[in-house]
């Protein structure tokens, strides 16, 4: 009877054992945590399946080395990451650092570590056990609120400039520069359609490579020049925006160019004075859906702007009824 009891005590011990590796591996899961342990004395080293999935490799095939760890840290942040092990194992204090990581498919992801050396009897370091998190969506979520409260500074130092600018051309242009410094958009431009050629014409701008608006080609009517969100806000007094430059079909005729210099998605803004549609204000960004609904939200905010901003740019020749517009094309913008 005691071979027996002992048996099933052992059965019952290895289940609780597997049911708490289980417990771990999916509590790891959910928060996006995964653990590791380094031996220094047999330089092997141990990934929890978390870890894996958060570098996005298969721990069925990939056996983690500290010279692969290390190829998988962002080439910037690799000589940060070293000195903070170095210095845990010549002190024996906890550290934490948060770096990039850059998955063998291209993709990068923003962790943080935090590791404890674990001593021998002589006080030398003899193993490192830490944990990884996944933290790029909240380091996202942390960039989005400060775009948007750079967006709103921008906003609220143009409304001051309407106030001390008499001058109408200074006025659009030093708009344009202060969302550029203030908000840190590539390019800011200002355009308004010539009547006779539907072509949209730059009256003010500022940013990096203010050549690209030369060398394209922008109209306000049913061609495929028109077609974009300049064209469209335009055509329909609504905002526009090509969230990602590169795949947006709506944004084919300025693709290439935009994409040369860095122009990873753009927005385009009415700009309404009562019922007469004077011009267009377009913004570029350096990454891909930089324009979402929030950010666009935040351009209607500006109430008291838009109508100085119209005055500013109005002409007889430039004005476009709003008589005439034009359905948007769905699925193309915002």
């Amino acid at each position: 009877m005691g071979e027996v009891e002992e048996k099933r005590k052992l059965r019952l011990a290895e289940q609780v054992l597997r049911k708490r590796e289980a417990d771990l591996q999916l509590a790891q899961q959910i928060g996006h945590i995964g653990s590791w342990e380094v031996d220094f004395v047999s330089d092997l080293l141990l990934w929890s399946d978390e870890t894996h999935r958060i570098f996005g490799l298969d721990p069925a095939t990939f056996v983690p080395t500290n010279e692969a760890f290390f190829e998988l840290i962002h080439p910037d942040d690799l000589a940060r990451v070293q000195r903070a092990v170095a210095e845990a194992i010549r002190t024996g204090a906890d550290y934490q650092v948060e770096h990039r990581i850059r998955r063998r498919d291209g993709t990068e992801r923003v962790v943080v570590e935090q590791a404890r050396i674990l001593q021998n009897a002589q006080g030398q370091a003899a193993r490192m056990m830490g944990t990884v998190q996944d933290i790029t969506e909240r380091k996202q979520t942390q960039v989005h609120i400060q775009h948007l409260n750079q967006l709103l500074v921008g906003i609220r130092n143009v409304n001051k400039l309407i106030v001390r600018e008499r001058d109408p051309q200074r006025l659009l242009a030093e708009a344009c520069e202060i969302l550029v410094q203030t908000r840190g958009y590539l390019l800011v431009w200002v355009g308004r359609p010539e009547e006779n050629s539907k072509k949209v014409l730059p009256v003010a701008c500022a940013g990096q490579q203010v050549d690209y608006i030369k060398s394209i080609t922008v109209t306000c009517d049913e061609s495929p020049t028109g077609q974009g969100p300049i064209g469209t806000a335009l055509r329909t007094a609504s905002r526009m925006s090509a969230r990602t430059s590169s795949t947006d079909p709506c944004f084919e005729p300025w693709r290439a160019l935009a994409l040369e210099r860095g122009y990873a998605s753009m927005a385009s803004l009415p700009l309404l004075h009562g019922e007469r549609l004077l011009g267009v204000i377009n913004v570029y960004a350096d990454h891909p859906t930089a324009f979402d609904t929030e950010v666009l939200a935040c351009w209607t905010s500006w109430p008291e702007t838009w109508p100085s901003l119209c005055k500013a740019s109005r002409t007889k020749r430039s004005a476009v009824s709003l008589k005439n517009k034009s359905a948007r094309k769905p699925g193309c913008w915002t």
